[in-house]
């Protein structure tokens, strides 16, 4: 506490105290015993000179330092000029000149530090001499040591001159973020000099983009980061930026020290290469194929834009992923090593270029990709080593090959359908009906076969033939085929259902020509029962009800077909005039099981009472369904547990 007194420019002491004590015109009083006390609190050594320099007192750290330096006295009384010229050294001198100007006015007081190095150690000290008045003016020398302070000091002159040395710039700030040091290399930098910086905010100089309050976050660890900063000319160089914040002995923040790297030539590098790759992403995103590049191990590197819309993943959910996994299906769990069979391995495995033109991909969905594509070794001047997948989707080119392979096949069948119509190939098959009250067969429903005359004449079932002749116009002609050989076996006494195209119905020719075969076999109209599908009604309902009518006033008979199965069978019933309801085979295959299918025919044959209809389940397999649709109620049945669709040869033989 005295030292800093001494320190201050002004007087130190009241006049109670220090003049008062070291006056020698006057007896001790308690004045002296207050100037001790206080002087023995410091360290520094103190003793008091008149204007002789004549020491009047000393403190208790004087006297301790005289006595371990091998001193006899205190030197209370004595000069301390001559002590000191009796000392013999070249510090001693100076402070004794440096008394002397102070005793004759030319100078206010000096301050200097002094080696007084003893054999075991090296110290440093520093000596102040000051003016006091009390009221008579006094000279209070003190000599304190600073041996710490200045090897410090020497220190970071050392660190000083190796960060001079070096071109990393490094400025310290307070905690308040102004600007305390600036070594060269910061010069050189920024542009700025010491002067021009000192005492300017770190932020507004340097890094105005810098967050507000970025320099108060550097805590105990401090921070990195890439700042664009602001030279003298207005120009700005990016730099990689450390802060430390530095606290001083007693722990409390004390300063931010900031070191700077120039990284323009790493930014412009990370730029250059940028640019590179944007120019790379550009190219391989302007592709309509996909693409992408796998490493030695079948590891994703890249994709670009088209391989993730094409496949439904982005690079992020595959990068680093093995691809064989995950978009070509797995392989069979014998072939253990499946993976690098796949063609792709090859180019990784073998070096070989490879071009497969019909595989498939899986997409994220879990849906295939038919795709075509070339799999290249690929290998960079880094070192990089795989290949590189270029695909194309081929599901428009597989469709267009299918398209035209249905366009061939069905000119094929337009061929065959001809030859069949002009060779007579075609035939009716018949397939015998049971009345459930007595088990005979009363009735045949007659489906349609075409002879193969390319292949010894095999049956053609007709749902090979018979869409492709809807759509291409024949058949109208193969109805009239089917109406004249149907009439002919219903003369011969059988009732026949006779199936017709929905297209056909509503046809100016078509009742007509029905109306002539009956007239030309002379057959009795109501052994011909014509079948009407949903189908037909659903096309032109209007038209299907005026065929039934007209069928009606020909005598002849009508069966709704697999009622049942649409939602709109119901309201024809009352809307057409029939004759018979034929049970969907969907309610009738599974009757023995399906408690559900059993309501729905018993709902079915009370409908069809109540409409005065017949009822005929279609698709009875076995005797046990045989035996339920009787107990239901219904009139006839027909499937293989009663007989398969044969040949119309035999039945005609047998009537």
């Amino acid at each position: 506490m005295l030292d800093d007194l001494l320190i201050d420019d002004g007087p130190p002491w009241s006049s109670g105290g220090l003049s008062q004590a070291a006056s020698p015109d006057r007896r001790p009083g308690a004045g002296d015993e207050v100037w001790q006390a206080v002087a023995n609190t410091t360290d520094a050594h103190v003793a008091i000179l008149d204007r002789r320099g004549r020491i009047l007192a000393v403190n208790d750290a004087w006297r301790s330092f005289g006595r371990a330096n091998g001193a006899t006295s205190d030197h209370v009384g004595d000069s301390y000029l001559r002590v000191c010229d009796e000392a013999d050294d070249p510090i001693a001198t100076e402070v004794v000149a440096a008394l002397r100007a102070m005793l004759s006015g030319d100078r206010e007081g000096f301050d200097m530090v002094y080696p007084c190095h003893a054999p075991w150690e090296q110290r440093w000290f520093r000596v102040r001499a000051r003016w006091a008045e009390d009221p008579r003016p006094l000279i209070v020398v003190s000599h304190r040591c600073v041996t710490d302070l200045h090897l410090s000091a020497v220190a970071a002159r050392r660190r000083g001159f190796v960060l001079d040395a070096v071109n990393l710039a490094v400025v310290t700030t307070d905690v308040r973020g102004v600007i305390l040091t600036w070594n060269p290399a910061a010069t050189r930098l920024f542009g700025w000099t010491w002067d021009e910086s000192a005492g300017r905010p770190f932020q507004e100089l340097l890094a105005p983009g810098l967050p507000p309050g970025a320099l108060g976050e550097v805590g105990e660890d401090g921070w990195e980061r890439d700042l664009t900063l602001v030279r003298r000319d207005g120009s700005v160089v990016p730099a990689y930026v450390q802060a430390r914040l530095m606290r001083d002995h007693d722990g409390q923040d004390d300063m931010i020290v900031l070191t700077f790297l120039d990284i323009t030539r790493r930014v412009e590098s990370a730029r250059a290469l940028e640019r590179a790759r944007n120019h790379l992403l550009a190219v391989t995103d302007s592709m309509g194929e996909g693409m992408y590049t796998l490493d030695l191990e079948g590891r994703l590197t890249f994709m670009n834009r088209a391989a993730q819309q094409l496949l439904g993943w982005t690079f992020d959910e595959l990068a680093g992923q093995v691809m064989h996994d995950i978009i070509q299906p797995s392989p069979p769990p014998t072939a253990a090593d499946a993976p690098r069979q796949r063609p792709i391995a090859r180019a990784t495995d073998d070096g070989e270029a490879v071009r497969c033109e019909d595989d498939l991909f899986l997409r994220a969905d879990g849906t295939p990709l038919p795709v075509a594509y070339t799999a290249t070794p690929l290998q960079t001047e880094a070192g990089a080593e795989g290949c590189v997948v270029v695909f194309e989707d081929i599901t428009e080119r597989k469709a267009e090959a299918e398209r035209l392979l249905v366009k061939a096949e069905k000119l094929e069948w337009v061929r065959r359908i001809r030859e069949a119509l002009d060779r007579d190939l075609f035939e009716l098959y018949a397939q015998p009906v049971a009345r459930l009250a007595d088990d005979a067969i009363v009735q045949h429903e007659l489906l349609l076969r075409m002879h193969d005359a390319a292949h010894d004449g095999g049956v053609i079932s007709p749902h090979r033939f018979l869409p492709i002749a809807e759509e291409l116009g024949f058949v109208r002609e193969i109805d009239r085929w089917v109406i004249d050989r149907a009439a002919a076996l219903a003369a011969e006494g059988r009732t026949v259902h006779v199936n017709i195209s929905a297209l056909s119905v509503g046809e100016p020719w078509l009742m007509p020509h029905i109306g002539r075969a009956i007239e030309r076999h002379g057959l009795d109209p109501s052994s011909m029962v014509f079948e009407i599908t949903e189908t037909a009604l659903v096309q032109d309902e209007r038209e299907s009800r005026r065929f039934a009518e007209r069928l009606h006033e020909l005598g002849c008979r009508v069966a709704l077909d697999d009622f049942g199965a649409g939602y709109s069978g119901f309201r024809y019933l009352k809307q057409l005039p029939l004759d018979y309801l034929k049970i969907d085979i969907e309610f009738v295959r599974d009757l023995a099981e399906n408690p559900a299918s059993r309501s729905v025919i018993e709902a079915v044959v009370s409908l069809a009472r109540k409409f005065h209809l017949q009822t005929v389940a279609e698709g009875v397999e076995d005797a046990a369904t045989y035996a339920l649709v009787r107990e239901l109620g219904v009139d006839y049945a027909q499937g293989y547990h009663i007989g398969r669709p044969a040949s119309i040869e035999p039945l005609a033989e047998a009537a």
